[in-house]
């Protein structure tokens, strides 16, 4: 309970979840999410916006005030993390994908569909 007598009380832990929020929304998603920064920097945007998607999601479960968010994100957090695992190990590990469409872009860059099928 952070408000007594009209006053509010702001502890340590309050200041740093608002520090870390605000840079999470103001910094790393908005630059990851940047057309020049992910044109130059592809890989590192991908690790950038999902080092930032990480640490909101663990802000919403660390502080204790915001209780309601361990029901309604861990499952979305959890399935995140499943799916994530199952691209790492099942998608590249598997045979059965196949090349549908493949469009080379320049020398660098190909375009490629795949399907997998189940």
């Amino acid at each position: 309970e952070n408000c007594h007598h009209n006053e509010v009380n702001v502890s340590i832990n309050d200041i740093y979840a608002l520090l870390i929020t605000t840079f999470i929304f103001l910094v790393l998603f908005p630059l990851s999410m940047h057309k020049k920064f992910r044109k130059n920097h592809w890989t590192l945007s991908q690790y950038m916006h999902i080092a930032a998607a990480s640490l909101y999601g663990i802000e919403l479960l660390r502080t204790p005030f915001t209780a309601h968010c361990w029901y309604i994100s861990t499952p979305f957090i959890c399935a995140y993390i499943i799916d994530r695992f199952i691209g790492i190990f099942y998608y590249r590990q598997s045979n059965k994908g196949k090349i549908m469409c493949q469009y080379n872009i320049d020398d660098k860059y190909i375009l490629l569909f795949m399907n997998i099928p189940d």
